[in-house]
């Protein structure tokens, strides 16, 4: 009998690990379930959304806000000069890179600070120097937010120490990650695992930073009101993702959420390529042109993340102008192609002319007429 007992324990074990660690046998269209109350993974490239759970909702994001203040230092700044440490700054709470009142720091150390230390004292630091004031930063933030299309974000603060007024969603979060990451510096800081300056050493607090394959940048944060929050970068197979997690209640779940979500999308999604930039889909009849035709191409290449079962089901429509009046120049627009699943259309791309047509001269018109005319006349010539 307890031969069966550890046999079954066994199983159960086995079974347990399968679920709970990754995504491997999924199922498709299994979403995993996380342990935050919010979550959210997007393509980088399309904006596509791959993975949501309640991820519209205005919650505090703790110092994952940092990453709105490095984002505007970096527009508005200059990495090598340097900032005065305020008084504010120096005996500002939570976690601190350690800076002392009175002391002038290099922009792009303060940076590292804010992203790998999560230095509260270096956010303010960072608006002091560059906006003259805390609130002043908020306005740029702000600003910077509508920008970039943000609608349900609110910042007063560049550090995301819990405040009144102080809010984001996690979609709104993976917005500012997508963009923050066209920046070079800040993608470099973000994958930056340990650096030290002046005797200050500063390691990054992304708990997946060179733990999980592809992982290669992020913020942490943590207040009481938000819980534990992070949002990632990571890229595998082509697949470039933003994810975001927010208000877990212990560092575990929040790390055990992420790799739920990143093994389910990169499991379940690929990059395919759908179409080539200037691929020829078709040609169109031209009156009154010096050609007959003029090609229809693929205005840009398009590659998109698709799931598994997505790819079988992927139905493409063409719909071209039945004839175009010459002249027509390249670049004109001729049409367009639809890719649907399920009878939902979810990509589009323009065709357009792949060259310059000019309109038939009155002397080309005439002797094309005078041609026809020689033709019918003498008849057809026998062999």
């Amino acid at each position: 009998m307890k031969k069966y007992f550890l046999i079954l324990s066994l199983f159960i074990y086995i079974l347990y690990s399968i679920m709970s660690s990754g995504y491997a046998f999924a199922e498709k269209n299994f979403f995993p379930e996380i342990q935050a109350s919010h979550g959210i993974a997007i393509d980088v490239k399309s904006g596509r959304i791959l993975y949501q759970k309640d991820p519209y909702r205005k919650v505090p994001i703790a110092s994952t806000t940092k990453i709105m203040t490095a984002l505007v230092a970096l527009e508005r700044g200059d990495v090598n000069q340097n900032f005065q440490v305020s008084s504010q700054a120096a005996w500002v709470g939570g976690s601190t890179m350690g800076l002392k009142h009175g002391e002038s720091v290099p922009l792009y150390q303060l940076l590292y600070g804010l992203l790998l230390k999560s230095g509260n004292d270096a956010a303010v630091t960072i608006a002091e120097g560059i906006a003259g004031s805390v609130e002043e930063f908020a306005v740029l933030m702000n600003q910077k937010g509508m920008e970039i299309g943000l609608r349900d974000t609110n910042f007063v603060t560049p550090h995301g120490l819990d405040v009144d007024g102080q809010y984001s969603t996690a979609y709104d979060l993976a917005l500012v990650m997508k963009v923050a990451l066209l920046n070079k510096t800040f993608a470099k800081i973000i994958g930056t695992k340990e650096i030290v300056f002046s005797n200050r050493v500063m390691v990054n607090t992304n708990p997946l930073l060179g733990v999980y394959p592809g992982v290669d940048g992020g913020k942490t944060g943590y207040t009481s009101k938000a819980g534990r929050c992070l949002v990632l970068s990571a890229n595998k197979d082509s697949l470039h993702i933003v994810a975001v997690f927010l208000n877990a209640s212990t560092s575990q779940k929040r790390i055990e959420s992420a790799r739920r979500v990143l093994d389910y999308v990169f499991y379940e999604y690929n990059m395919i390529k759908l179409l080539s930039k200037n691929e020829l889909i078709g040609r169109i009849p031209i009156k009154k042109g010096e050609k007959e035709f003029v090609h229809a191409v693929a205005k840009e290449a398009l590659i998109y993340p698709l799931a598994r079962d997505e790819i079988k089901k992927l139905e493409e429509t063409v719909l071209m102008k039945k004839m175009v009046m010459a002249p027509v120049q390249k670049g004109d627009f001729l049409g367009n192609v639809y890719f649907k699943v399920d009878e939902e259309k979810v990509l589009e791309v323009e065709l357009c002319a792949s060259e310059d047509v000019r309109k038939k001269t009155i002397s080309q018109t005439f002797l094309e007429i005078f041609q026809i005319f020689i033709k019918d006349l003498i008849g057809p010539v026998e062999n």
